[in-house]
């Protein structure tokens, strides 16, 4: 399944421009890098064991713990605080609590396109889809926070029995009206307490992880649901992903209520393994080479090219062919792709994905 540039605008604006900006609200601890350079021995040690803080760790429940920074969301004006845990890596936000009301408010535009029926087949998809072929996995596939359906749509045409569930209920009113069966407004727990006897070949969770309040748990019910043998797929953001900064400086996606765990490569494939998992696999998922360009375009000249773009809008209906504006587009589209492919060739070589594609699978029957 082959995705198209006027595709990837769709999708790219959904995810990447579909939050407002976080810049308002964020403190970047840069006051705190200032003093540290200009500071004593003694006092780099004192603001050093200052950052330290007694946060229970959500993945290894270590109590030491970093903090990074604080945020102030526009959606519910809390404050937020990022820590790292000195033990395991992972970068977490507190108070962390899922708020379900901030899914079905559509409080960016990526969820209303969800109620609406909009979603996209994205990288992670295909890398799934192609992963699966690959390895000729079939059987039942259970997709954990579905959304409107597209992804298990397309699993089912690929020749897997498909399952979904989204504690999202307008999710799964947009699923339900793609004629998909199988699908339910439950969490995995709920599913598990509904469906007791039920067991999957296969469990995906696309970009779901990083929305956990309680990982172990999730993760534990998840795995109640698998086969011997069974995998559990999926992906999350990279924190280490090119221009991580600057994307958070233009969107509030990756930040609380909606993210609350910062995953890096090492990071996620220790924790599942630690959660029991006896081989797991963990990819960086890498744009194409269009679509990587569009994504460096954004994050370092945005605003910029606008006007351009007004000028070379999609044609609607009204429009007439052939205009001068549509005949230059795919000229304007591939001079942004050469200029800026060596920054999307330099992230691929240095495997800095946008996000992280993992597989965890459990151990056999007779391997236990």
């Amino acid at each position: 399944m082959e995705s198209t540039n006027s595709d990837y605008k769709f999708r790219f604006q959904s995810e990447i421009k579909g939050l407002p900006s976080a810049t308002p609200q964020l403190n970047r601890g840069k006051a705190t890098h200032s003093i540290l350079g200009e500071a004593t021995s003694e006092e780099r040690k004192k603001i050093t064991e200052d950052s330290r803080v007694n946060i229970q760790c959500p993945s290894c429940f270590s109590s030491s713990s970093t903090k990074l920074r604080t945020y102030i969301a526009p959606y519910n004006q809390t404050e937020y605080t990022l820590h790292q845990c000195n033990q395991c890596n992972l970068q977490f936000w507190t108070p962390l609590r899922i708020i379900p009301e901030f899914y079905e408010a559509s409080e960016h535009s990526s969820y209303e396109q969800r109620h609406e029926g909009g979603s996209s087949i994205l990288e992670r998809h295909l890398t799934f889809l192609g992963r699966a072929r690959a390895q000729r996995w079939r059987g039942r596939l259970l997709d954990l926070g579905c959304a409107d359906g597209s992804f298990i749509e397309a699993a089912k045409d690929a020749g897997f029995e498909v399952w979904g569930i989204d504690f999202d209920r307008l999710s799964i009113e947009a699923a339900l009206r793609r004629g998909l069966e199988n699908v339910y407004a439950l969490t995995v727990e709920e599913f598990g307490e509904k469906f007791p006897d039920l067991k999957f070949d296969v469990i995906t969770a696309f970009e779901v992880l990083e929305h956990q309040d309680q990982p172990n748990s999730f993760i534990r019910s998840a795995q109640a649901l698998l086969k011997p043998g069974g995998v559990l797929a999926g992906s999350v953001p990279n924190r280490d992903r090119p221009l991580a900064e600057r994307t958070r400086e233009l969107s509030a996606g990756d930040f609380p209520p909606h993210h609350f765990l910062w995953f890096s490569k090492p990071v996620l494939q220790n924790y599942l393994y630690s959660r029991g998992f006896a081989y797991v696999q963990v990819l960086p998922i890498h744009l194409r080479l269009s679509e990587s360009a569009a994504y460096f375009e954004h994050n370092l000249i945005r605003g910029k090219t606008k006007s351009i773009k007004g000028r070379i809008a999609a044609p609607t209906e009204s429009t007439k062919t052939n205009t001068p504006a549509q005949l230059i587009r795919p000229i304007l589209r591939f001079g942004r792709t050469t200029a800026l492919a060596p920054l999307s060739l330099a992230a691929r070589l240095a495997q800095r994905g946008v996000g992280l594609y993992f597989e965890a699978q459990l151990a056999s029957s007779a391997q236990k």
